[in-house]
């Protein structure tokens, strides 16, 4: 009866913890464009929520307006001048330029509309670096 409660409660926590990681919709790993960077990226639904999480291993340089981008360009068409342009969608400022990070992904976000996710100085127009979606 013991081995029974353990394995039914085993079973329970790892459903539990497959439900809060959610259904991974997309993930990549960051290369340089004009800054190092490192690290990826995994954008999960769980529930009615999508987000982009960044690995504990991302790191790159600080810089001033640094944002997250999702662009409808290729990585490898994507330049500081067209980062964000049409059809790009910032969904805020980088919180952090090292570590694992999460942000919400607006409601109205298309992610069949956007092939990269950019991190982006808009205020100088560099492009930091990005990830392919």
């Amino acid at each position: 009866m013991r081995l029974l409660q353990v394995v039914i409660l085993t079973g329970l926590a790892s459903a539990a913890a497959a439900a809060q990681s959610g259904e991974t919709l997309a993930s990549g790993t960051f290369v340089k464009n004009y800054q190092k960077i490192a690290g990826s990226y995994v954008i999960r639904k769980v529930g009615d929520t999508r987000t982009l999480e960044l690995s504990a291993d991302f790191k790159t340089k600080s810089g001033p307006d640094l944002q997250i981008i999702f662009s409808p360009l290729a990585l490898e068409k994507t330049t500081g001048k067209n980062a964000d342009g049409k059809g790009s969608v910032s969904i805020g400022l980088l919180k952090s330029n090292k570590g694992s990070q999460t942000y919400a992904l607006p409601d109205d976000l298309d992610l069949s509309k956007h092939r990269s996710v950019l991190i982006h100085c808009v205020k100088y127009a560099k492009l930091w670096g990005g990830a392919s979606l």
